[in-house]
């Protein structure tokens, strides 16, 4: 049957037609390809996001740097900074910053007023470039057993009534040494300090003793300042307590 040959040969070619249009007509359709905008970076760069001084020697003073650069094409603005503990006293030259410019926000923490061993505070950074952002930088170190300290770390007076009221700073040093007092002072003179002097405590350590008191008749609202206590030794030769004085708001008085 030679004759079927033909038939068959037309008979396939007629039933893969389709199977070959449609490739064809596949490979001349190129898929359409999907664009995803990344989202914008960040305005602000930091160096780095966690400073980690390990151990400190005793000192009066440790500070934390945090450097960064606006690396967008516009101003950026810091509204807020927060941290952890208002000990850190966060400082920041400015709050906007141009295209390029860097900046540094610096962490400070009194180690006479802390707790010893392992710390870990942190700060978080709110601006906006092209939208609101935040970010937290940590601050880590681990302070000394032993050393100089005063308490309490802060003092705060509520001057409700019309007449002074006092509240005394102890100092006390656990490195076998006697520290001693040269002079101390407060940067607000609604609020004086007077050395009262050292006491032996059961330890056998010297306690000093200054007491510091809030005027009568302080006027209404808040009053901040700092005690200084001046010291003979080399490592805290200044130790600062921060105090607050909460005025009593004066009612008026009856008319007639």
């Amino acid at each position: 049957m030679s004759w079927l040959k033909p038939i068959s040969v037309v008979l396939l070619a007629t039933g893969l037609l389709p199977i070959g249009l449609s490739i064809l007509a596949h490979a001349q359709h190129k898929p359409a390809i999907l664009s995803i905008a990344a989202p914008a970076r960040p305005g602000l760069a930091f160096q780095q996001y966690m400073v980690d001084l390990g151990p400190i020697q005793p000192t009066s003073e440790v500070r934390g740097y945090f450097v960064f650069r606006n690396q967008s094409a516009g101003d950026v603005t810091i509204t807020s900074v927060e941290p952890s503990c208002g000990c850190l006293a966060p400082q920041l030259e400015k709050k906007s910053y141009g295209t390029g410019e860097t900046g540094t926000i610096a962490l400070r923490v009194l180690p006479a007023n802390e707790a010893p061993g392992k710390k870990e505070y942190f700060v978080d950074i709110r601006y906006t470039d092209t939208e609101p952002r935040e970010i937290r930088l940590v601050f880590r170190l681990t302070l000394p057993e032993k050393k100089l300290s005063v308490r309490p770390r802060a003092l705060m007076f509520y001057q409700l009534g019309e007449e002074a009221t006092s509240q005394r700073l102890k100092v006390c040093d656990t490195r076998g040494t006697a520290v001693v007092i040269e002079g101390v002072k407060s940067s607000n003179p609604l609020v004086t300090v007077r050395y009262l002097g050292g006491l032996e405590t059961e330890g056998g350590l010297i306690e000093h003793q200054i007491e510091v008191t809030a005027a009568a008749n302080c006027p209404a609202g808040r009053h901040q300042g700092t005690i200084s206590i001046s010291t003979a030794d080399e490592a805290f030769p200044e130790l600062r307590v921060p105090f607050m004085v909460e005025g009593r708001q004066k009612t008026a008085e009856p008319g007639p």
